[in-house]
């Protein structure tokens, strides 16, 4: 019996001593989530970012002026109130108080200004603009630290529209490329080229402070990777493909559906000599069967033969859906009349994008059909983004131009003076409906504006507009409150850790 009691008393202490022991260092103490994302960033600096992907991401570490509902309403952010002149020459935006930055620094009308000269290259620092989107600004005054008057040159009625671009504190452009700094729900905690970002709730934000202590965007550019990692735990929100979303166990992961205002399109460099000949474009329109891509990769989106999506219906022009219909036959006369039955031409894809990519193979069977023989160029995405978005070097390529706040920013893409004119289109007439539209303040007048400028893309066949794709977005159920926008954005200030 003692022996007994002994053992008792021996393995009592045990016990005891086992359950005050610190709990193993593996155990997470923050409340984190870890994004899945294919690409890497072209930029940490909100300013000189021009990949969708980045800002989606970004967005997070940021606040502009105004923000959006998750119907696309402006609302205000970092403005408390914004006052616009009877003659829309002058902007006075009483900023909201107190709003600190993520280096504790309070923000003052000085950071507005220096964020918008800077845009503009007006500052010691940034002496050539990095935007053509505010140069209708003539001058900013800052009377006080909670007030900004933009003083324009000429009327934008897109202006309120664009001022949901990231303020940054005075003097921290050169900085922000190599550790960003501003004022939104998180803050940046470190980046890993080819690895990912991570960022922590910024705990002085001036809005209302988010649940997540911790955010981890991990790069995923091989997406069967990714989906591995979704399937075991160790991605909580992913991107999915179709086909990938009949694999998810449906037990611990939702997929999410919504349009994302995208135009999926085949872009035409106008320098490629084939494609400056209107009926070589309209063949490979005619040549492409969409209804069939859509069933295959994107069930239910919009189908687009112009570069807006229907989802944005005030200002779309339903007079170009079906503009070009399937038709092979049609196709060959078009080539044959225009003497390039025998067409050839490169097609540049980002291998990071699984959806480009397989739209792209569709696309060169259904040509294939019609004697035209397009050859798949598979680059990564950062080649991508400097051979044929900024240098223009390619025939012909696939991408999502995502959709903006304002029509003036989707449009305007296909200006002759739009600084990433990549597909090299130049039409004087276009041009000067678009800036005619900017100085339209009359709702209905500008609609009919942007409905011509629509026609204008699908009768010139300026592109092959596909759809705006369906996102498939996978979210662990241990999650709720993730969101999705008109824009891109994985906004993590609202997602929570369900008990």
């Amino acid at each position: 019996m003692k022996r007994i009691l002994l053992l008792l008393m021996i393995l009592t202490v045990f016990l005891f001593s086992a359950c005050n022991q610190e709990p193993p260092l593996d155990v997470p103490s923050l409340k984190s989530v870890v994004v899945g994302i294919p690409q890497d960033f072209d930029s940490l600096d909100p300013h000189r970012s021009v990949a969708t992907g980045t800002q989606e991401v970004m967005l997070n570490l940021f606040s502009g002026l105004i923000t959006i509902t998750l119907d696309g309403e402006i609302i205000n952010d970092l403005a408390e109130e914004i006052e616009v002149s009877e003659d829309l020459m002058t902007y006075t935006v009483k900023l909201k108080q107190p709003v600190k930055f993520h280096n504790d620094q309070a923000m003052t009308s000085k950071d507005v200004a220096y964020t918008f000269n800077r845009l503009n290259g007006r500052t010691e620092d940034q002496p050539d603009p990095l935007t053509a989107n505010f140069n209708a600004i003539e001058s900013i005054e800052t009377p006080d630290d909670e007030t900004v008057i933009f003083k324009m040159n000429r009327v934008d009625v897109a202006f309120l529209s664009k001022l949901m671009i990231a303020i940054i504190p005075e003097g921290s452009g050169p900085d922000q490329a190599k550790e960003p700094i501003g004022a939104g729900p998180f803050k940046f905690d470190g980046y890993t080229a080819g690895v990912g970002i991570d960022m922590l709730r910024h705990d002085s934000y001036h809005g209302t402070l988010p649940e997540l202590e911790k955010v981890e965007f991990k790069i995923y550019t091989d997406a069967n990777t990714g989906f591995l990692a979704l399937q075991v735990g160790e991605v909580d929100i992913l991107n999915l493909t179709l086909d990938q979303t009949y694999s998810v166990d449906q037990s611990k992961i939702t997929v999410l559906t919504a349009p994302q205002n995208m135009v999926q399109l085949i872009t035409l460099n106008f320098e490629f000599e084939p494609f400056q000949n209107l009926k070589v474009r309209q063949a490979l329109n005619h040549a492409i069967n969409k209804e069939e891509i859509i069933e295959m990769l994107a069930p239910g989106s919009p189908q687009l033969d112009t570069n807006y999506s229907p989802i944005m219906g005030y200002y779309y022009n339903k007079d170009t859906e079906d503009y070009y219909d399937y038709n092979p036959d049609k196709a060959k006369e078009l080539l044959k009349a225009a003497g390039y039955e025998d067409l050839t031409f490169s097609l540049k894809v980002p291998t990071e994008y699984p959806f480009h990519v397989d739209t792209a193979l569709l696309l060169q069977a259904q040509l294939e059909n019609v004697g035209v023989n397009m050859k798949l160029l598979p680059i990564e995405w950062n080649t991508w983004l400097s051979e044929v978005y900024e240098s223009a070097l390619y025939e012909a390529s696939i991408i999502g131009l995502t959709g903006k706040l304002d029509p003036d920013t989707i449009l305007n893409r296909f200006e002759t003076t739009f600084l990433r004119n990549f597909y090299n289109y130049s039409n004087s007439y276009y041009d000067d409906l678009i800036e005619q539209a900017r100085k339209t303040a009359d709702p209905e007048e500008r609609r009919e504006i942007y409905r011509e400028a629509q026609m204008i893309l699908t009768e010139e066949a300026v592109a092959i507009f596909i759809m705006d794709p369906t996102l498939y977005r996978a979210v662990n159920n241990r999650l709720s409150g993730l969101h999705t926008y008109p824009i891109g954005f994985i906004d993590m200030s609202t997602v929570k850790i369900k008990d």
